[in-house]
């Protein structure tokens, strides 16, 4: 029986972003394992899906002890010679770097998904040296390396650091379209919604300045901010924070994998990133039909078309924002419906999850046959 393992940083990751595939892969006579950090959706893939699971003990986003690094290295090296897979199927930055050196060690097939260029990115300098060395003898060496959107491939091969050759651009990580729906149409737009890890890079600065100057014109409109306020590190994004969770128009809420009904609650998305993969909140938005406003970034710009399923604004530009949010609690409710049918069916046409399954399906099937 042929093995596949799934290597990600995390079992959550795994579960919310991966289960497509995974749902895709138990229609088949393989064996699915899956490795990574433990949490709670390690649980899920055990108990609910019935699959294996083997805990990463050394691993850690905000790491940089170079001892700690090796570890996590030679124990992903130990577990996949151990479990000896057919085929690995790997996510998230740190954990494609070194699971692609590995089973190029080893000899094993795998897939790489580059989800996004990762916060190790910096657009104006890249990847560290070190990264890129790393990245260097693993990405060009994948049996396929799957991008989110043309523009991170285009700039790994144009550095160096991947080869156009076996390398594609899948949509996302796929919307579950009949889980994600509303049937609630907006009226007008009276709650605002950002959600995503409060880091400036998410542009959470740019979406609190940009609603308490709002605020302050239009005193009935509220704001919800869901996050993992307690692990912030950013000291000028905690004062932020701080400065608003006292007003009443202002709601801060702990990151919950339940998000449905905040779309539901909600009218209109907020993503002010400074870049993307693909981004699975935004097109879980859109799916439920809300308004959705989002920079003109990779990630973004190849969901929203302006003025027909909603609005870019440029990356940093909290003036522009502002303005983008105050232009659309004047819209009238043909507009407003129109814009969200189209951001509906622009999820349902292209990025339905079992249609994402089937690419990565495809593509296993192209390396062994499935049974």
């Amino acid at each position: 029986m042929k093995k596949v393992l799934i290597i990600s940083n995390s079992a959550w990751n795994i579960y919310n972003f991966r289960r497509p595939i995974l749902n895709a892969l138990l229609e088949y006579q393989v064996q699915i394992s899956c490795m990574a950090a433990e949490d709670q959706a390690a649980s899920m893939l055990i108990q609910t899906m019935g699959l294996k699971f083997e805990k990463l003990r050394f691993i850690s986003d905000r790491n940089k002890n170079p001892f700690k690094e090796f570890l996590l290295f030679f124990e992903m090296f130990i577990k996949i010679w151990k479990q000896k897979p057919s085929i690995i199927l790997s996510f998230t930055t740190k954990i494609n770097v070194y699971s692609g050196i590995i089973s190029r060690i080893l000899r094993i097939p795998i897939i790489i998904t580059v989800s996004g260029l990762g916060s190790e990115y910096n657009s104006r300098l890249g990847y560290s040296p070190l990264l890129k060395f790393l990245i260097k003898r693993s990405y060009p060496f994948s049996d396929y390396l799957l991008f989110h959107n043309r523009e991170d491939l285009e700039e790994l091969v144009r550095n160096k650091l991947a080869t156009s050759l076996r390398s594609y651009v899948v949509p996302g990580s796929g919307i579950d379209i009949d889980y994600f729906k509303c049937n609630r149409r907006i009226k007008a737009v009276k709650n605002f919604l950002f959600m995503g890890r409060l880091i400036p890079e998410k542009g959470i600065k740019e979406f609190i300045e940009s609603a308490r100057k709002l605020s302050l014109e239009f005193p009935d409109v509220r704001y919800y901010i869901i996050g993992n306020q307690n692990k912030n590190e950013h000291k000028d994004i905690q004062a932020a924070l701080a400065q608003v969770e006292s007003l009443k128009n202002f709601k801060l809420i702990e990151f919950t994998p339940e998000v449905k009904k905040y779309y539901e609650l909600t009218d209109c998305f907020v993503l002010p990133s400074y870049r993307e993969g693909l981004s699975k909140a935004l097109m879980e938005a859109m799916s439920m039909s809300r308004l959705v406003i989002a920079t003109d970034v990779p990630g973004c710009n190849s969901l929203v078309v302006p003025m027909f399923n909603g609005f870019l604004v440029s990356p940093h530009n909290e003036d522009e924002l502002y303005k983008t949010m105050k232009r659309i609690l004047i819209l009238n409710e043909a507009d407003l419906n129109k814009l969200t049918d189209n951001s509906r069916e622009t999820i349902v046409a292209s990025y339905k999850e079992k249609d994402v399954a089937q690419f990565y399906i495809n593509y296993v099937q192209s390396i062994f046959d499935l049974c």
